[in-house]
């Protein structure tokens, strides 16, 4: 299947750029490959110094082109980044000791030496990179974050201007009024400590918004934040909304997003649940409709 939708494949070992060479020839195709290179992130990848042979090898396989070569910081996201440029040496070391095989200096001069520094990609660079290690781009650059509008971590750089390219919202769907000491939820672990009113919010964990958020998230209803309370079911959760007293079946709640003067971002989501924007942003589960929205000629002229 790689071969017959001409699919750009990544390679790591020599056996199986020989298989996808063997299928490429029985189909009259040639196969692009691309060479991961572990260069400190521990989970692709083969070492750089095994690079040069299995570039050789590669080659000397008559259908398959070597079209880039890449890696993947780890640590491009934070603010120090002795690491991250320690990963963009060895990468660059690996990449010049590919060029130096044509140089005539190194002796290398016979044609198959001169065709292996011909590499039409070359690419380390992720978000964080992108944000503050220029270095890093070489002439192809790989982002993550970005792509939602989000920057990696608070401890990037804002040097690109960048706006959050998604939002979850649902409606208010039930409303209700308790008593002190009425339990919200399974497990009983938040009890009332007065007269109050509550919203089910029809979203839970089965959607991707996780059961950490239980007693620790908000949403915005009319422009106002509300916490939730209890545990977030499978498939809703329970605000207090006391403090609002216009609310009404089928208002919007945000989850993630802008409403009136307030915003609640990936990044708060991710504080809340200890882990990380992009994780927010990719669990959302496959039952969300999606809607896409678009922009007026007037947003895209002031963005």
């Amino acid at each position: 299947k790689v071969v017959e939708y001409d699919l750009d494949q990544i390679i790591t070992d020599l056996e199986f750029v020989k298989r996808l060479s063997h299928e490429a020839k029985k189909q009259n195709k040639r196969s692009n490959v691309f060479i991961e290179i572990d260069t400190g992130l521990g989970r692709y990848g083969i070492p750089p110094q095994k690079t040069i042979e299995l570039v050789k090898k590669i080659k000397k396989l008559g259908n398959v082109r070597l079209k880039g070569i890449f890696s993947q910081f780890s640590t491009a996201d934070k603010r120090k980044k002795d690491f991250a440029f320690h990963q963009l040496s060895v990468f660059k070391k690996t990449l010049d000791e590919l060029e130096s095989l044509s140089n005539p200096a190194s002796g290398g001069t016979s044609n198959h030496m001169r065709s292996i520094h011909r590499i039409p990609v070359k690419s380390i660079a992720n978000s964080g990179a992108v944000l503050d290690i220029p270095a890093s781009y070489f002439n192809h650059v790989r982002v993550g974050h970005l792509l939602y509008g989000l920057y990696p971590s608070l401890e990037t750089s804002e040097s690109i201007r960048v706006k959050p390219a998604m939002s979850l919202k649902s409606k208010v769907t039930f409303i209700k009024e308790v008593e002190k000491g009425t339990p919200i939820s399974y497990g009983k672990t938040y009890i009332a400590k007065k007269k109050a009113k509550i919203a089910t919010i029809p979203l839970g964990y089965a959607d991707g918004y996780s059961r950490l958020l239980s007693n620790k998230g908000e949403v915005l209803i009319r422009g106002k934040r509300a916490k939730v309370v209890g545990r977030v079911c499978m498939d809703a959760f329970m605000v207090d909304v006391s403090h609002i007293p216009q609310i009404k079946l089928g208002d919007e709640v945000v989850v993630m997003g802008k409403q009136g003067k307030d915003e609640i971002t990936a990044h708060d989501l991710g504080k809340w649940t200890n882990t990380f924007a992009y994780e927010i942003m990719t669990r959302m589960g496959k039952r969300l409709p999606i809607v896409y929205k678009q922009r007026s000629k007037r947003e895209k002229v002031n963005s």
